[in-house]
């Protein structure tokens, strides 16, 4: 088993050089965002998106773009994707492994957190979840289909409430939720969502509302499944080829314009000093 660093040692602080130092402007507030914002890759393929959080390569995303929860005898853990790498606006790419997270509930909140040997500049400050309202501007960014560059949506928070994630020793875990009026898309996964107060990190995206239903899920899996066993056509068509092909695309592309963000607070199992915190 590889020896992981443990988030315990992670210090999120605002230095003098921040990511999102309140920009203006949306303009500029999306060329401030864009630099902090990397594509998380799996075997050297796009899995979703992570942004920095601190200067020495502290990277949060969604556990499900770089892992699996499971139960075992020790617990809930997240059974993590090898090799992975983070991808930066420069075109730099650096290997990353998950850090520890020593709090019990961490396999339910779908958030990790990826160490990488870097330094950087481009970081974004962390805020505070709780104070977020109903009604108020946040914007999001990531890399949503096969786009190029991260790309930023803005829209309102519609509500925040508790999530059911799970049982812990029988005991209900929940997750406290940000529901957005944004059309977040596939590949946004572990994306920032951000005040347009003042840039500050309230949450980490993780679902979108749209795509396809369970039913629609399990006839993909059936046809995918079928593949290795020879195919029929009609005409020169191969109808389950077609229907898989409208299924992904289905999902891919079909969004109700919201979706939600877990709060930023499950990346650190400890309290963040006062100092860290956005004023």
């Amino acid at each position: 088993m590889r020896a992981i660093p443990s988030l315990c040692a992670v210090t999120l602080v605002c230095a003098p050089v921040c990511a999102t130092a309140s920009a203006n402007s949306y303009e500029e507030k999306i060329e401030k965002v864009r630099p902090a914002t990397v594509e998380v890759l799996v075997a050297g393929a796009r899995s979703g998106t992570g942004f920095c959080v601190s200067s020495d390569g502290y990277i949060v995303t969604a556990t499900h773009v770089v892992g699996t929860p499971a139960v075992t005898e020790r617990g809930p853990v997240v059974n993590y994707q090898s090799n992975l790498s983070v991808r930066f606006n420069d075109g730099r790419v650096v290997p990353v492994q998950p850090v520890d997270n020593p709090s019990p509930e961490a396999a339910f909140h779908d958030i990790s957190v990826l160490k990488g040997d870097l330094k950087t500049p481009h970081f974004l400050r962390i805020g505070t979840p709780s104070s977020v309202k109903a009604g108020e501007e946040v914007y999001t960014m990531g890399f949503p289909f096969d786009v190029p560059t991260a790309v930023a949506y803005r829209g309102n928070v519609s509500a925040r409430f508790p999530m059911p994630a799970g049982t812990l020793n029988g005991r209900a875990v929940q997750n406290l939720t940000i529901h957005v009026q944004i059309p977040i898309a596939k590949g946004f996964s572990g994306g920032p969502l951000l005040r347009m107060s003042d840039d500050t990190v309230v949450g980490v995206v993780t679902n979108k509302l749209g795509g396809i239903n369970q039913k629609l899920g399990e006839v993909r899996q059936s046809i995918v499944a079928s593949q290795s066993q020879g195919n029929v056509t009609i005409f020169g068509v191969d109808p389950n080829a077609t229907s898989l092909e409208l299924i992904n695309v289905l999902d891919a592309f079909l969004s109700a314009g919201a979706g939600w963000a877990v709060s930023i607070e499950y990346s650190i199992p400890v309290p963040i000093g006062k100092d860290s915190r956005n004023k």
